[in-house]
């Protein structure tokens, strides 16, 4: 189900034309998605890219995240010409944590700062390959997701808990909620247990 209709079916359970017609209920149907992805790294949200050639090869490059980009799985550095790896897989490391306690700087890691990614090798970074889990594309109300379309009940309720809980109805909030928390623990199940 896209977001146009599941904004319609808000509109609907609520009986609040008007919230939608402020946004309010756009937002919520946008947020309660994007909330359901982020429940957990859901192997359908994995992307990969193995032809990530930076501007400046070298041992310590700076690429720009990739588009909706919430977590790196992993980053290799592979082959320019062939993509075939060269056995160096790159380790979330944090700025204050990149040496060992000798000294000595650890071979092959990244961080990420902003809306970049910081990588460095022993080795010249010429091309990598990497996996990452990408939030849904929310850019109009004619996109849809997997849970979109699996689970548009699910997105519902938690997006009407959500416009209940804007308007002071913490009641009809409450129920929506336990609603939606109930349906995301399913949905966090069959998900993970399909890829199985």
């Amino acid at each position: 189900m896209d977001l146009a209709a599941l904004i319609a079916a808000v509109t609907e359970d609520t009986g609040r034309p008007e919230a939608s017609k402020a946004g309010l209920i756009s937002r919520a149907v946008s947020y309660t998605v994007l909330r359901a992805h982020q429940t957990d790294f859901y192997p359908r949200d994995r992307v990969f890219d193995g032809n990530v050639v930076p501007v400046s090869p070298s041992t310590a490059v700076i690429q720009a995240l990739p588009t909706r980009w919430r977590k790196f799985d992993q980053i290799e550095i592979v082959d320019l010409s062939t993509g075939v790896s060269l056995g160096k897989k790159l380790s979330l490391q944090t700025p204050d944590d990149t040496e060992y306690f000798d000294g000595t700087e650890l071979p092959n890691y990244y961080w990420v700062a902003g809306d970049n990614v910081h990588m460095f090798s022993t080795t010249t970074i010429q091309r990598v390959a990497w996996w990452w889990y990408q939030n849904p594309d929310l850019s109009t109300t004619s996109k849809s997701t997997w849970i979109t379309n699996q689970w548009p009940q699910t997105i519902i309720d938690g997006a009407v808990a959500y416009v209940h809980a804007k308007l002071g109805d913490k009641s009809m909030s409450d129920t929506y909620i336990q609603l939606f928390q109930d349906a995301l623990r399913t949905i966090r199940a069959e998900a993970l247990l399909s890829e199985l």
